[in-house]
């Protein structure tokens, strides 16, 4: 299922952790093909599928823990060290999956990936 959200400024989708991909006008206003749509909706599926909103909030825990023992807060350097360190490489390992899931499922679904 997908929902579409109100917004012209916001040029972005993501999924729910149910599964549900929600999808803002501002992305779908920039989309010319239906091959272009449904990579953005592949790429967020795969996110559901590889279970990264689960592996995202581990992430996170794992931060906020560590912001715990130190006493550290968003300012900090210990903060701004394991958010460096950790969540954002960790967040771009995440997204390059997403994007292989996703070719995977737009060439299974008979989309032309060369035209998306």
């Amino acid at each position: 299922r997908y929902f579409v959200l109100e917004d012209d400024e916001q040029e972005n989708a993501f999924v729910s952790a149910g599964g549900v991909v929600l999808i803002y006008t501002g992305l779908l206003r920039l989309m010319k093909t239906d091959d272009q749509l449904a990579v953005v909706l592949a790429h967020e599926m795969a996110h559901f599928v590889a279970e990264h909103n689960t592996e995202r909030t581990g992430f996170e825990w794992i931060r906020r823990g560590v912001d715990f023992l130190t006493g550290s807060h968003e300012r900090s350097t210990i903060h701004k060290m394991t958010t460096l360190g950790l969540t954002l490489p960790q967040s771009r390992l995440i997204e390059r999956e997403a994007d292989h899931i996703g070719l995977i499922l737009l060439s299974r679904a008979c989309f032309d990936i060369d035209a998306a």
